[in-house]
């Protein structure tokens, strides 16, 4: 499952340690690929514990459009040995999609609206036409 994402704006990644899991002389680390699929060093960190709770989290910010990789894995701390935890995938273009989709959204209901008043407008002009159909007319006086 790939996440959608915007350019240049922070994405938190949040991870909870599974219940028994022990995180004894273990380190959570957060590797980030950019687009190309190369190593973003200076964003790949290890992660921040949220208070005394089994809750880590850790930001980064993606600088281009494309398909952005973050791995988190726990690295021990004694032997080196990793083990992978969490694959995710951000997929990042220049807009948010959730906010690009509430303005879809509303101009739907606007378009909507447009249309219950066009056929408003086309039920009176049809009244009106009829009305004008029926009327009396005479002949229109000689002005000379």
């Amino acid at each position: 499952m790939a996440f959608n994402a915007t350019k240049n704006e922070e994405i938190t990644v949040r991870y909870r340690v599974p219940r028994g899991f022990v995180t004894t002389d273990k380190t959570l680390k957060m590797d980030v690929f950019d687009h190309l699929d190369v190593a973003d060093a200076p964003q790949s960190v290890a992660m921040d514990q949220i208070g005394t709770h089994n809750k880590y989290r850790a930001s980064f910010t993606p600088s281009a459009n494309g398909q952005w990789t973050v791995v988190c894995y726990w690295e021990h701390n004694t032997t080196s040995v990793i083990e992978l935890e969490k694959q995710l995938v951000f997929n990042v273009g220049d807009y948010n999609v959730n906010a690009v989709g509430a303005i879809v959204s509303t101009n739907e209901a606007k378009l909507d609206a447009v249309g219950v008043l066009t056929t408003a407008m086309d039920v009176k002009l049809d009244s009106l036409h009829t009305k004008v159909d029926n009327l009396n007319v005479g002949e229109a006086p000689d002005v000379g």
